[in-house]
């Protein structure tokens, strides 16, 4: 057996730059000389990649949380924790991602009989069609460094570093909605803070001891080139001035001049949503009354209607002929309630389902009823 290859974290000075793909990231590693340092080189900056994976990873493990000026409630948002530990574990594991490729491409350069032991020729091919996960390049590390795998020199990390993969799998690849917000309480909730991190350094550590090879600055203990000290919280969107018209998000708008529209939570959006657009466009209000009810108004149109006694939105003649002489009216399911805007055009709707916060409707512009063309 021939003496074990060493790992180098040295800047080359070559110019020979490859590009690798792996899981659709563009990984990018130096092998100019034997080992590869982990460096990508262009011709004014060197870019440490595995470093700068790692950095990330760790940069939020000591952060602060501040509330914003803004911010009414002083609880941590779910949608933050979410993202600190979405951000570590996919920083981690291409911390270990992009050293694993990296060093391996080094043995595939140098070692004749280890490049013999892929089925393809060159190393695109061979990173992109055998090695695929991070198993499959732990294993094919160790051959090149001749070196015992991981999972029979230390199991336990070995068994971390599939949690580790487990766990980013389940925050890049989501499981079905119902199963999702349970899965990352479990997540966030049972596994220590900062486990991708310790994970990612320990499995990069092994590779390094094991080939008798001193540790990078940035590998040892708990140094950091940058950390970010604060997150500021702000406001939720529900709580800030209201966006023109042209500029709401499309859940609480229809261009269309007909057509469906299904659980819109009426206790967003102060209420409010815009059919149509242009001379046609008019803007309805709604707000909670009783069960299967809710207030509807015309504060922010011309007139608000109940097509009474009328069930089918096809039999009602001129809209006009229903009361529109009050700012409020209260709807039930089934109820058609007419809505003016500015122009005098009218949108009917039917209600169709109300459980609050959520009602469904079906809409119509009437000038496009035949009965009601003049």
């Amino acid at each position: 057996m021939s003496p074990k290859q060493s790992l180098s974290y040295t800047e080359c000075a070559g110019d020979q730059l490859s590009t690798y793909s792996l899981n659709g990231i563009q990984i990018f590693a130096d092998f100019y000389r034997i080992g590869a340092s982990t460096t990508l080189e262009t011709e004014t900056r060197k870019y440490r990649v595995t470093q700068a994976y790692l950095e990330m990873a760790r940069a939020f493990l000591h952060c602060k949380v501040i509330p914003g000026e803004n911010q009414k409630t002083r609880e941590m948002p779910n949608e933050l924790v979410y993202a600190i530990c979405a951000s570590n574990f996919q920083n981690a594991y291409l911390a270990v991602s992009s050293f694993l490729i990296s060093q391996i491409g080094a043995c595939y350069k140098s070692n004749l009989r280890f490049r013999n032991s892929f089925k393809n020729h060159d190393f695109e091919t061979v990173s992109r069609k055998e090695l695929q996960d991070l198993p499959g390049m732990l294993k094919a590390l160790s051959r090149g460094l001749q070196v015992r795998p991981l999972h029979e020199k230390s199991p336990r990390l070995h068994q971390q570093l599939n949690e580790l993969v487990k766990e980013h799998r389940h925050f890049l690849t989501h499981p079905s909605p119902s199963s999702f917000g349970k899965k990352v309480s479990e997540i966030t909730e049972k596994i220590e803070w900062g486990f991708p991190v310790l994970v990612a350094q320990d499995v990069i550590r092994y590779f390094y001891e094991e080939t008798n090879t001193s540790l990078p600055d940035w590998l040892v203990g708990d140094s950091n080139l940058f950390r970010i000290p604060t997150i500021e919280v702000f406001d939720t969107f529900e709580t800030h001035p209201q966006l023109p018209l042209s500029q709401q998000p499309s859940r609480y708008r229809r261009h269309s001049n007909a057509g469906e529209v299904i659980d819109f939570q009426f206790d967003n959006n102060n209420g409010s949503f815009v059919l149509g657009s242009e001379e046609v466009q008019v803007t309805m209000q709604f707000s909670k009354a009783g069960p299967n009810t809710v207030h509807v108004y015309s504060d922010r149109s011309s007139s608000v209607r109940i097509a009474v006694q009328e069930t089918n939105i096809e039999n009602i003649g001129d809209p006009r002929s229903y009361d529109g002489s009050s700012r409020v009216r209260t709807a039930r399911v089934g109820d058609i309630v007419l809505w003016e805007n500015q122009k005098g055009r009218f949108f009917a709707i039917k209600l169709t389902a109300i459980q609050y916060p959520y009602l469904s409707f079906d809409y119509q512009l009437l000038d496009e009823i035949p009965q009601w063309v003049n």
